[in-house]
Formats: C-alpha cells, structure tokens, sequence
C-alpha cells in the first residue's frame, strides 16, 4: 500500500498545483458572480447644466442584470450652499431643470437687469447671471444685444434661445480718453496692458485725442478692435 500512494516530491507539487487549478476554475466564476449580485457599484458623474453650474448625478446598484436608474443625485451650485434633488439614469440623458412659469418670458433689460432678473430666462442660472453682470460693469455697459454672447461660457445656442427676451434701451457709460490714466485704462476688457500704455504714450508726447478719427492713429488696435471700443470712448478736454 506504501509503494502504491507513495509519491515523490516532485509528483506531490504536480498534484497540489493540479488541485489549485482546478479549484480557481469553479470557485471564481461562482464568486464573480455572487460579487456582482450583492456589491452595488456607485459611479459619480459630474456633469454641467445650461447655466454653467455644475450638479453630481449618482447611478446605484449596477448589477448583471443591467443598470438601474438612479432616483436621486445631489445637484450643488458652485457658488451657493444649497442643494436640491435632481433624477439621472446612467442609460438616458439628465432630467431637464425644472423652471417656473414665468421664466423666458419677460424682456430682460440688459444693462439694468440684477442677476436675480437675468435668472428668469432660461437656461440662465446663478453662475451665468453673475458673470454677465461682471462682464457688463466691467465693460460700463453693453453697446449692443450680441455682446451678451462674449460672456464666458454663453454657448451661440443659448444665447439665440434668449436673445428674443433681451432689450437694450440704455447706452454704455463713456470713458474719457484724454483724462483716464493707464491702470482704469487696462481694466477695461476691451484695452491690453500694451494698448494702455500707448494711449497714455500719445497723449503725453502729442496732446489730447480730438476724435475717433485721431484715436486711429493708434496702429496697436486693429479695425475690428477700433470698432468695437468706439461706443467706450469720449474725447473731451475739459
């Protein structure tokens, strides 16, 4: 009985490796499987709404049957400490933002308007709102509608889906060129910090700006620069 279950060394490793390999074959599927059945995955998502906040969408208990929607996420505003509840399925696309009634439908007065007023138009929320805002008292006023698009972030869709609500009926504050000094001159969105330092380089070895004809003589604006800052500028000298 000895010689016949008597195995060498190198016979006995043979058949514990043999025995291992045959055990990894069927205790792993099974233990996959049974993992994928009781261990919910939770895969966070964090997606960007139309006003250019941002909101984490939660997808749970993603089993081998196929996922689940999700019935809840957290939608957090970027700059608010407020949080309310928002619905995303990891197979469809997010649930629309909810709007009031009224919301798109009133004319918006651009260069009036709070941030709270801008907030009624679709697609505007508390991020947007207050950088057209900063933008607009920045540039002391829009000249025209399309600036509205030159806000970061406002997509050409959005900004054609408001632009029938929104109504320019005050002109922009003016800058008097002649008098202002470089650093107000920079801080304008519309002026570099070269373009400044010119203007104030004129001014102090030629005299004063007459009118925009004479303030084209300043080569370091292209046309298209000359034009767009030409609502922004008065050449009074006194």
């Amino acid at each position: 009985m000895n010689k016949i279950f008597h195995f060498s060394l190198f016979e006995r490793k043979g058949v514990l490796l043999l025995l291992g390999f045959v055990l990894c074959v069927v205790w792993i599927p099974d233990w996959y499987r049974s993992k994928q059945k009781t261990d919910p995955i939770n895969i966070w998502m964090v997606l960007e709404t139309p006003d250019g906040t941002s909101y984490q969408a939660a997808t749970e208990s993603i089993s081998t049957g196929g996922p689940k929607s999700s019935n809840s996420g957290m939608y957090a505003e970027k700059d608010r400490n407020k949080t309310s509840r928002h619905t995303y399925s990891p197979n469809t696309t997010p649930a629309p933002i909810v709007h009031d009634e009224t919301e798109g439908t009133a004319n918006v007065y651009i260069n009036q308007a709070t941030p709270e007023e801008w907030r009624r138009l679709r697609g505007i929320g508390p991020v947007y709102s207050e950088r057209i805002v900063a933008f607009r008292k920045a540039l002391g006023g829009f000249s025209t509608i399309n600036q509205i698009q030159e806000t970061y972030g406002i997509s050409d869709s959005l900004f054609q889906e408001i632009k029938p609500f929104l109504t320019l009926t005050q002109p922009p504050r003016r800058m008097k060129v002649n008098f202002i000094g470089q650093e107000a001159l920079a801080s304008h969105p519309y002026i570099s910090e070269k373009q400044a330092e010119a203007i104030v380089h004129f001014r102090n070895n030629h005299g004063s700006f007459d009118d925009q004809q004479s303030f084209k003589v300043l080569t370091i604006f292209s046309e298209y620069e000359h034009n767009r800052l030409k609502p922004y500028l008065s050449y009074e000298n006194e």
